[in-house]
């Protein structure tokens, strides 16, 4: 008896380990990745004060699965929003490709990897994560913000970049970046989107 116990009781650790909402092991509805991805109106319609206008819709080159991303710009080119949806045949093909293509993992690229996965919980992602990257910066002014999460055999990711502004010299600087605040106020609306999608569809 006692040895079940412990079973048990190991099992449920390795499961609380793992993170999610507890549907790690559900598959979402199939449906096409045109409608998961948020539409070209979203972000205008969400902070018109921003000026927002689609800068590229398409699909990702080398990326598995079945991808499409699209981008926005600020029409004084403050900033970039990039939203992007990959889907897999399976759970385990997008838990593995979730795992191994994690934004954190370019160390090249981003050597500045601030974990704020704890500052944000998704209402349906079974895991994910978030991220200040780039050569500098901090939870309150941040140039890269990266999410990524997972929804059953979907990867999701919301993306902010800031852009480049002109000095007095003239020379292109890189603008510092938004707060965590301010990035999460963006990511909200692309995480309820796609998990209205996907419950709609249930």
């Amino acid at each position: 008896m006692g040895s079940v116990f412990v079973s048990v009781v190991v099992a449920v650790l390795v499961v609380s380990a793992c993170g999610g909402n507890g549907n790690e092991d559900e598959i979402r509805p199939s449906i096409s990745v045109d409608v998961v991805l948020a539409p070209p109106s979203m972000p205008d319609e969400q902070w018109p004060e921003d000026d927002w206008e689609v800068r590229i819709t398409g699909v990702p080159p080398f990326t598995p699965g079945d991808p499409i991303m699209r981008s926005w710009t600020t029409r004084e080119k403050v900033a970039d929003l990039v939203h992007g949806v990959v889907k897999f045949n399976n759970v385990e093909e997008a838990r593995r490709y979730f795992r191994r293509d994690d934004p954190r993992s370019y160390d090249e690229d981003f050597p500045l990897r601030v974990d704020e996965s704890a500052s944000y919980t998704s209402s349906s992602a079974d895991e994910s994560h978030l991220y200040c990257l780039g050569q500098e910066g901090t939870s309150e002014a941040c140039a890269t913000w990266a999410y990524w999460g997972r929804y059953g055999q979907y990867v999701v990711y919301v993306d902010y970049h800031a852009g480049v502004t002109g000095d007095r010299y003239g020379t292109g600087v890189l603008h510092d970046g938004i707060a965590l605040s301010e990035f999460l106020s963006y990511l909200r609306p692309f995480d309820e989107h796609v998990t209205s999608v996907l419950a709609e569809k249930s």
